[in-house]
């Protein structure tokens, strides 16, 4: 874990137990917020810590296996923390501690940074490289009612009290008025409402988006603002500025509904939707995921419960990588084939952790009868993915791609078509970086390619 500085940094090590206990005080929190404000190795102490006691909730409760911690040792009152607390602390005795930290809830959105009843949101995580000021004050990491973030450069997340999550990616500018209110200047964010809160709205000049039990994205631009609901549904209305009359619709999963210059709803059709929102999709996704890079042919979408088959995906001729599981302890070795060797196998250990991803590529919807002899019954692309972790397998086999879907997949597959890779495609870990993915793809009409790829999951951070 990141060194504080001397005493100012045990003076914030001290706070933060506090807070993460439901024990610091109204002027603890004004001193927290002090020593957090505009200090980025503060910040990212703080982080960690608190991602400390997290982690601890999660053993009480995951059906997973625990994040693994990286901890420092070195002397000082952090380390006499983590010594007592972790390393000499029996399992029963640690698990017995988690479980009373669960029952105070969610470490974000209780007790642990909200005792202020003024503070409604939490800076939670951060992209590298973001910038950001609240209320005009550098890099601040709580939100009280009516500030305003001005997110500058990279992607940031917040947790609001009630347990919403909010995830925005610059540039953004966006006031939070409440608990349950957002109002969106310009720029693109991600809202996640937890079961049991309703009613959470985000507002832009010509857009109210409310939520029905949901996860939606909204992004506000100079002439227009839409929304595209990724999970449930939203009721959406136009603003009602300049006198126009109120619209209101009710906008489901997989749908995107956008408000022009003269404040008309114009709902488009689920591939209208698609074409239209997965780049800012792919934007969000990317702060979920360990991509680090991919080339301007590859999209980052997401597939939950969906059908991934010919028609999945499609309008632009994108290769799709899709997010499947993520920190994945195998509990056996997996034996896989080995692409590089006729007749051999590729064996990952048991216990080892890993992150999946699937790789799509399909021709689309079949040509009309009567289409122009120009047009090509097969369509071609190529890309790359570089992920933050070194690609452990390429799974291209049939037999692989059904043996893992149990562990691995999100989504479901056709099973009226194969999934396997012809002759004149190929998807392979590049021979100078082993985190990057290299792709080509030659698909006819009909047909569609895929691959799952294992990739070793980061270190915790």
């Amino acid at each position: 874990m990141t060194n504080a500085p001397s005493s100012s940094g045990e003076h914030l090590l001290e706070l933060t137990d506090l807070a993460c206990n439901g024990l610091l005080s109204s002027e603890g929190y004004i001193q927290l917020d002090e020593l957090l404000s505009g200090n980025r190795a503060h910040q990212k102490v703080y982080l960690e810590y608190v991602y400390l006691h997290s982690n601890l909730a999660e053993i009480a409760n995951a059906d997973r296996p625990t994040k693994v911690l990286t901890l420092d040792t070195k002397p000082g009152l952090y380390s006499r923390y983590l010594t007592v607390a972790i390393v000499t602390m029996p399992l029963l005795a640690l698990l017995a501690f988690a479980a009373l930290f669960a029952l105070q809830s969610e470490v974000w959105n209780k007790t642990t940074v909200f005792a202020n009843s003024q503070r409604i949101a939490a800076v939670r995580r951060v992209s590298n490289g973001a910038t950001w000021t609240i209320d005009e004050t550098d890099q601040r990491m709580a939100v009280d009612e009516q500030q305003e973030i001005n997110l500058t450069a990279g992607k940031l997340e917040l947790i609001l009290r009630n347990g919403t999550r909010v995830v925005a990616d610059s540039p953004a500018r966006f006031r939070m008025n409440n608990d349950l209110s957002l109002q969106l200047t310009s720029g693109l964010i991600r809202a996640t409402v937890p079961k049991g809160i309703s009613g959470f709205t985000v507002t832009t000049d010509s857009l109210v988006v409310e939520d029905l039990g949901t996860e939606f994205y909204v992004e506000a631009k100079s002439a227009e603002s839409l929304t595209y609901v990724s999970s449930g549904s939203c009721r959406v209305m136009n603003s009602g500025a300049d006198g126009k009359d109120l619209s209101e619709r009710t906008v489901n999963e997989g749908y995107c509904v956008l408000s022009d210059a003269l404040l008309n709803l114009v709902a488009l059709d689920a591939e209208q939707s698609l074409a239209v929102c997965e780049t800012m999709i792919a934007r969000i996704l990317e702060f979920d995921s360990t991509i680090q890079s991919r080339s301007a042919s590859v999209c980052l979408t997401n597939a939950d419960g969906k059908t991934v088959d010919a028609n999945f995906c499609s309008t632009n001729r994108l290769i799709y990588v899709i997010p499947e599981r993520k920190r994945i302890s195998l509990s056996e070795d997996l034996v896989l084939s080995d692409g590089t060797q006729a007749h051999s196998m590729k064996v990952i250990p048991a216990g080892t952790l890993v992150d999946s991803y699937l790789v799509h590529y399909a021709f689309g919807s079949p040509l009309p009868s009567d289409r122009s002899p120009e047009i090509s019954p097969e369509i071609r692309c190529a890309g790359t993915v570089t992920f933050s972790g070194s690609v452990a397998a390429v799974l291209s086999e049939e037999d692989d791609l059904r043996r893992t879907d149990d562990l691995f997949a999100t989504c479901r597959f056709s099973s009226l078509q194969r999934r396997v890779l012809e002759a004149n495609d190929r998807v392979a870990i590049s021979p100078a970086d082993e985190r990057t993915l290299e792709m080509s793809f030659h698909c006819p009409e009909g047909d569609y390619d895929q691959a799952r790829i294992i990739v070793m999951s980061p270190p915790a951070e």
